[in-house]
Protein backbone atom coordinates (compact mmCIF):
# COMPACT_ATOMS: atom_id res chain seq x y z
CA UNK A 1 0.00 0.00 0.00
CA UNK A 2 1.18 3.44 -0.89
CA UNK A 3 0.56 6.15 1.73
CA UNK A 4 -0.24 9.72 0.59
CA UNK A 5 -0.21 12.38 3.08
CA UNK A 6 -1.91 15.84 2.41
CA UNK A 7 -0.64 19.63 4.65
CA UNK A 8 -2.82 21.84 2.91
CA UNK A 9 -6.14 23.43 3.09
CA UNK A 10 -8.80 21.17 4.96
CA UNK A 11 -11.32 22.38 2.52
CA UNK A 12 -9.63 20.02 0.01
CA UNK A 13 -9.33 16.71 1.84
CA UNK A 14 -12.42 15.54 -0.34
CA UNK A 15 -10.76 16.59 -3.46
CA UNK A 16 -7.57 14.73 -2.54
CA UNK A 17 -9.76 11.83 -1.30
CA UNK A 18 -11.05 11.67 -4.90
CA UNK A 19 -7.77 11.94 -6.84
CA UNK A 20 -6.16 8.86 -4.62
CA UNK A 21 -9.07 7.08 -5.32
CA UNK A 22 -8.40 7.44 -9.16
CA UNK A 23 -4.12 7.49 -8.54
CA UNK A 24 -4.94 4.10 -6.92
CA UNK A 25 -7.05 2.76 -9.98
CA UNK A 26 -4.72 3.95 -12.46
CA UNK A 27 -1.57 2.17 -10.86
CA UNK A 28 -3.48 -0.84 -9.32
CA UNK A 29 -2.34 -0.16 -5.72
CA UNK A 30 -4.08 0.53 -2.77
CA UNK A 31 -3.00 4.41 -1.55
CA UNK A 32 -3.84 5.53 1.95
CA UNK A 33 -4.50 9.02 2.42
CA UNK A 34 -4.25 11.07 5.76
CA UNK A 35 -3.13 14.15 7.16
CA UNK A 36 0.61 14.55 7.58
CA UNK A 37 2.71 15.63 10.65
CA UNK A 38 5.96 15.97 10.03
CA UNK A 39 8.25 16.09 6.69
CA UNK A 40 10.59 13.97 7.81
CA UNK A 41 8.07 11.25 6.76
CA UNK A 42 9.18 11.16 3.05
CA UNK A 43 13.06 10.11 3.81
CA UNK A 44 11.90 8.08 6.45
CA UNK A 45 9.82 5.82 4.75
CA UNK A 46 6.77 6.57 6.22
CA UNK A 47 4.84 8.88 3.25
CA UNK A 48 5.17 8.00 -0.54
CA UNK A 49 2.85 10.84 -1.52
CA UNK A 50 2.00 14.57 -0.48
CA UNK A 51 -0.02 17.56 -1.15
CA UNK A 52 2.38 20.38 -0.12
CA UNK A 53 2.44 23.76 -0.26
CA UNK A 54 5.18 25.20 -2.83
CA UNK A 55 6.96 26.73 0.13
CA UNK A 56 6.77 23.17 1.69
CA UNK A 57 8.28 21.80 -0.98
CA UNK A 58 11.43 24.36 -1.08
CA UNK A 59 12.05 23.87 2.57
CA UNK A 60 12.00 19.85 2.22
CA UNK A 61 14.45 20.35 -0.52
CA UNK A 62 16.96 22.22 0.90
CA UNK A 63 16.98 19.96 4.02
CA UNK A 64 16.59 16.75 1.88
CA UNK A 65 17.48 17.21 -1.37
CA UNK A 66 17.35 13.61 -2.77
CA UNK A 67 14.03 12.90 -0.32
CA UNK A 68 11.35 14.02 -3.05
CA UNK A 69 10.35 14.17 -6.97
CA UNK A 70 7.81 16.55 -8.07
CA UNK A 71 4.77 14.88 -10.09
CA UNK A 72 2.62 18.14 -11.29
CA UNK A 73 0.84 21.12 -9.75
CA UNK A 74 -2.80 21.85 -9.65
CA UNK A 75 -4.44 24.43 -12.66
CA UNK A 76 -7.57 26.48 -11.50
CA UNK A 77 -10.19 27.08 -13.77
CA UNK A 78 -11.01 31.05 -13.07
CA UNK A 79 -9.72 33.27 -16.08
CA UNK A 80 -7.21 35.18 -13.66
CA UNK A 81 -5.13 31.97 -13.44
CA UNK A 82 -4.58 32.00 -17.58
CA UNK A 83 -4.30 27.93 -17.45
CA UNK A 84 -1.07 28.05 -15.53
CA UNK A 85 -0.02 26.19 -12.49
CA UNK A 86 -0.35 29.28 -10.60
CA UNK A 87 -2.30 31.14 -7.36
CA UNK A 88 -2.60 33.87 -5.57
CA UNK A 89 -2.66 35.42 -2.29
CA UNK A 90 -5.27 37.13 -1.90
CA UNK A 91 -6.46 40.17 0.60
CA UNK A 92 -9.50 39.99 2.15
CA UNK A 93 -11.88 42.08 4.34
CA UNK A 94 -15.48 41.96 5.30
CA UNK A 95 -17.71 43.62 2.50
CA UNK A 96 -18.43 46.63 5.20
CA UNK A 97 -15.28 47.51 5.63
CA UNK A 98 -13.46 50.83 5.73
CA UNK A 99 -9.98 49.48 4.05
CA UNK A 100 -10.36 49.51 0.08
CA UNK A 101 -6.59 48.59 -0.52
CA UNK A 102 -3.60 47.21 0.96
CA UNK A 103 -1.80 50.52 1.95
CA UNK A 104 -5.11 51.38 3.99
CA UNK A 105 -4.02 47.95 6.61
CA UNK A 106 -1.11 50.32 7.96
CA UNK A 107 -2.41 49.75 11.84
CA UNK A 108 -4.89 47.35 11.08
CA UNK A 109 -5.46 43.67 13.29
CA UNK A 110 -4.07 41.24 10.30
CA UNK A 111 -4.99 37.69 10.96
CA UNK A 112 -3.12 34.64 9.40
CA UNK A 113 -3.16 30.83 9.65
CA UNK A 114 0.64 30.15 10.04
CA UNK A 115 3.69 31.34 9.80
CA UNK A 116 5.11 28.20 7.89
CA UNK A 117 2.45 29.53 5.38
CA UNK A 118 3.54 30.91 2.03
CA UNK A 119 0.11 32.25 0.92
CA UNK A 120 -1.00 33.34 4.37
CA UNK A 121 2.25 35.12 5.63
CA UNK A 122 5.20 34.54 3.87
CA UNK A 123 4.08 36.13 0.47
CA UNK A 124 2.35 39.13 2.57
CA UNK A 125 5.68 39.41 5.17
CA UNK A 126 7.69 39.72 1.57
CA UNK A 127 4.99 42.04 -0.35
CA UNK A 128 5.71 44.17 3.02
CA UNK A 129 9.79 43.96 3.07
CA UNK A 130 9.97 45.28 -0.94
CA UNK A 131 8.21 48.53 0.82
CA UNK A 132 10.86 48.80 3.88
CA UNK A 133 8.12 47.31 5.74
CA UNK A 134 7.85 44.43 8.36
CA UNK A 135 5.15 43.02 9.79
CA UNK A 136 4.50 45.70 12.54
CA UNK A 137 3.08 47.36 9.37
CA UNK A 138 -0.26 45.67 11.25
CA UNK A 139 -1.34 46.81 14.68
CA UNK A 140 -1.74 43.78 16.06
CA UNK A 141 -1.07 40.09 14.04
CA UNK A 142 -2.62 36.77 15.27
CA UNK A 143 -2.46 33.66 14.04
CA UNK A 144 -5.68 31.52 13.62
CA UNK A 145 -4.34 28.03 12.30
CA UNK A 146 -6.05 27.46 9.36
CA UNK A 147 -7.34 29.85 6.21
CA UNK A 148 -11.10 28.96 7.18
CA UNK A 149 -10.47 30.14 10.44
CA UNK A 150 -8.78 33.25 9.82
CA UNK A 151 -11.64 34.08 6.93
CA UNK A 152 -14.45 33.34 9.96
CA UNK A 153 -12.10 35.68 12.75
CA UNK A 154 -12.60 38.62 9.89
CA UNK A 155 -15.93 37.81 9.53
CA UNK A 156 -16.49 37.98 13.14
CA UNK A 157 -14.46 40.64 13.28
CA UNK A 158 -12.02 39.73 15.55
CA UNK A 159 -9.65 41.26 12.67
CA UNK A 160 -9.89 43.65 9.65
CA UNK A 161 -7.90 41.32 6.82
CA UNK A 162 -6.46 37.70 6.29
CA UNK A 163 -4.37 36.62 3.29
CA UNK A 164 -5.74 33.74 1.32
CA UNK A 165 -4.76 31.03 -0.86
CA UNK A 166 -6.66 31.93 -3.31
CA UNK A 167 -7.26 28.39 -4.59
CA UNK A 168 -8.63 27.70 -1.49
CA UNK A 169 -10.86 30.89 -1.49
CA UNK A 170 -12.02 29.97 -4.83
CA UNK A 171 -13.42 26.73 -3.59
CA UNK A 172 -14.92 28.40 -0.77
CA UNK A 173 -16.86 30.88 -2.76
CA UNK A 174 -18.45 27.61 -4.40
CA UNK A 175 -19.40 26.22 -0.86
CA UNK A 176 -20.91 28.83 0.57
CA UNK A 177 -22.04 31.44 -2.14
CA UNK A 178 -23.00 33.48 0.62
CA UNK A 179 -19.58 34.34 1.22
CA UNK A 180 -19.90 36.46 -2.29
CA UNK A 181 -22.04 39.46 -0.75
CA UNK A 182 -20.10 39.24 3.04
CA UNK A 183 -16.08 39.89 2.05
CA UNK A 184 -14.09 41.84 -0.79
CA UNK A 185 -10.69 41.30 -2.40
CA UNK A 186 -8.78 44.58 -2.00
CA UNK A 187 -5.61 42.78 -3.38
CA UNK A 188 -4.13 40.09 -4.78
CA UNK A 189 0.10 39.25 -4.18
CA UNK A 190 1.34 37.12 -6.87
CA UNK A 191 1.29 34.62 -8.43
CA UNK A 192 2.99 31.86 -7.26
CA UNK A 193 3.35 28.46 -8.85
CA UNK A 194 0.53 26.06 -7.59
CA UNK A 195 1.29 23.74 -4.37
CA UNK A 196 2.77 21.04 -6.35
CA UNK A 197 2.02 17.10 -5.75
CA UNK A 198 5.39 15.53 -4.84
CA UNK A 199 6.54 11.61 -4.67
CA UNK A 200 9.07 9.87 -2.34
CA UNK A 201 12.62 9.35 -4.40
CA UNK A 202 12.64 5.94 -3.38
CA UNK A 203 9.44 4.76 -5.21
CA UNK A 204 10.11 2.69 -8.49
CA UNK A 205 10.51 4.81 -11.31
CA UNK A 206 8.10 3.14 -13.59
CA UNK A 207 5.83 4.06 -10.16
CA UNK A 208 6.41 7.06 -10.23
CA UNK A 209 6.05 8.00 -14.04
CA UNK A 210 2.84 6.12 -14.14
CA UNK A 211 1.15 8.08 -11.27
CA UNK A 212 2.42 11.53 -12.96
CA UNK A 213 0.75 10.32 -16.45
CA UNK A 214 -2.32 10.02 -14.12
CA UNK A 215 -2.31 12.92 -12.79
CA UNK A 216 -1.27 14.81 -16.04
CA UNK A 217 -4.26 13.03 -17.77
CA UNK A 218 -7.04 13.06 -15.26
CA UNK A 219 -9.30 15.89 -16.74
CA UNK A 220 -9.77 13.45 -19.97
CA UNK A 221 -11.61 11.31 -18.19
CA UNK A 222 -15.41 13.04 -17.99
CA UNK A 223 -16.07 11.31 -14.01
CA UNK A 224 -12.54 12.72 -12.87
CA UNK A 225 -12.83 16.26 -15.02
CA UNK A 226 -15.99 16.17 -13.11
CA UNK A 227 -14.22 16.00 -9.66
CA UNK A 228 -11.97 18.04 -10.71
CA UNK A 229 -14.13 21.19 -12.26
CA UNK A 230 -16.55 21.21 -8.95
CA UNK A 231 -13.40 21.72 -6.94
CA UNK A 232 -12.59 24.54 -8.88
CA UNK A 233 -9.37 22.92 -10.73
CA UNK A 234 -9.14 22.51 -14.85
CA UNK A 235 -6.50 19.56 -15.10
CA UNK A 236 -2.90 18.94 -13.38
CA UNK A 237 0.21 20.43 -15.18
CA UNK A 238 3.93 19.94 -15.47
CA UNK A 239 6.19 21.24 -13.44
CA UNK A 240 10.05 21.29 -12.36
CA UNK A 241 12.23 22.40 -9.51
CA UNK A 242 12.98 25.65 -11.41
CA UNK A 243 9.04 26.60 -10.97
CA UNK A 244 9.75 27.21 -7.25
CA UNK A 245 12.41 29.13 -7.91
CA UNK A 246 10.55 32.48 -6.64
CA UNK A 247 9.49 30.74 -3.83
CA UNK A 248 12.75 29.26 -3.37
CA UNK A 249 14.36 33.20 -3.39
CA UNK A 250 11.84 34.20 -0.71
CA UNK A 251 12.37 31.54 1.21
CA UNK A 252 16.53 31.98 1.56
CA UNK A 253 15.79 35.83 2.56
CA UNK A 254 13.87 34.69 5.19
CA UNK A 255 15.99 32.53 6.29
CA UNK A 256 19.08 35.08 6.12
Amino acid sequence: MLRCVTFLAPVFFPTYQAIVAYLARRVGQPIELEVGTSFDAFAAGAADLGFVCGLDYVRLTACQPESVELLAAPVAVAMRYCARPVYFSDVVVRQDSRFTRFADLRGATWVYNEQVSYSGYVAVARALSLQGETCAYFGRCLASGSHERSLQMVLDGMADATALDSHVLDLLLVARPELSQQIRIIASIGPATSPPVIAASRLDRGLKEALREALLSMHTEREHARILQESCLHCFAPVTDSSYDEIRSVYVQQEQ
